[in-house]
């Protein structure tokens, strides 16, 4: 597969370096953001959805056409992701990796600094810093281990 050139399809980064901010649209709002600003015949690209979360992304995507790499730390939400691809019928186009992306190997805390506000999602925390709940740890690992032992679809 062929990756935009110089573009990250991304929820913080879409098409164009156009800026979303997550607390306000919705997934749809989004994809529709990207479906309209896209290239045409995009067909055979990969798109990369870190922190796939249920697939609110990855799942439209691959029904476009896209080869969908999603990186879901949270094994909860990672199994629930990889159902929900079953049931829309884009199993073939979406590989699932249950751990987060980081520079390293190793286990990270997630959680939230003082009191989340919805849609507040969690994040990477320091449990040794003030005023920090950790809801779990998670496996991180770089995204180039994926790429180095997975082969990226024509």
């Amino acid at each position: 597969g062929r990756m935009c050139p110089g573009r990250v399809l991304r929820r913080s980064s879409v098409a164009r370096g156009t800026q979303v901010d997550i607390g306000g649209p919705s997934a749809e709002d989004v994809m529709e953001h990207i479906v309209r600003h896209m290239p045409q015949g995009l067909l055979n690209y990969s798109a990369i959805d870190i922190g796939a979360n249920f697939g609110q992304f990855a799942i439209p995507l691959a029904a476009k056409g896209f080869h969908v790499y999603s990186f879901e730390p949270v094994q909860s939400t990672c199994a629930e992701l990889k159902s929900r691809i079953r049931v829309a019928g884009v199993q073939t186009r979406v590989s699932v990796h249950c751990f987060g992306v980081a520079e390293k190997r190793e286990t990270k805390h997630f959680g939230y600094v003082g009191v989340p506000v919805p849609p507040a999602s969690f994040r990477m925390v320091d449990p040794h810093e003030a005023d920090v709940t950790v809801v779990t740890t998670v496996q991180v690992a770089p995204i180039t281990d994926v790429f180095r032992s997975e082969q990226v679809p024509p």
